[in-house]
């Protein structure tokens, strides 16, 4: 048995099953909890590759076991998009997957606990590739989105500390 995988897969399913169980809000607000506890244990820290005005991560920690989570489960759970579409995450940060939510949340207490802010830009940490950016907090940054899309031919998350 993969103890890893194991717990790994009971969070993505206690997601799933969250969001079947009650209003969206609600759950945004369990992987946040969940990612500021982790957080507070991990301690003060900044992560990713400076890269100017913003860091950058070359690679998700996340992302083989989220596809290995979907390919068993034939498919992204309808939960997951619901999630990553809602207008609370939309309007919080550049999610591409449903870890953004966790992995952000984490980085930001962690942040915090180093007396600064993440800021979350833009992310393509998923299966398409696709970007979501943060537009608000790209133009707030001084950036333009061509800079942001420059980054993430290299990259899959960008996010900037104050």
């Amino acid at each position: 048995m993969d103890v890893v995988k194991l717990v790994s897969d009971a969070f993505l399913v206690a997601i799933i099953e969250s969001v079947r169980r009650g209003d969206l809000d609600e759950s945004i607000e369990w992987i946040e909890s969940v990612a500021k506890n982790l957080g507070e244990r991990e301690g003060a820290g900044l992560e990713g590759d400076p890269r100017g005005k913003v860091n950058c991560l070359h690679i998700c920690p996340f992302a083989n076991m989220l596809q290995k989570f979907v390919d068993q489960y034939e498919g992204m759970p309808e939960e997951f998009l619901e999630l990553l579409n809602s207008e609370r995450v939309r309007g919080s940060f550049a999610a591409s997957n449903i870890f953004c939510i966790f992995h952000h949340t984490f980085r930001a207490k962690r942040a915090e606990l180093a007396g600064k802010e993440a800021i979350h830009l833009a992310s393509d940490a998923n299966v398409e590739g696709r970007a979501v950016y943060n537009q608000e907090a790209i133009e707030e940054a001084d950036l333009t989105k061509a800079e942001i899309d420059e980054l993430l031919t290299k990259s899959v998350c960008i996010f900037r500390f104050k």
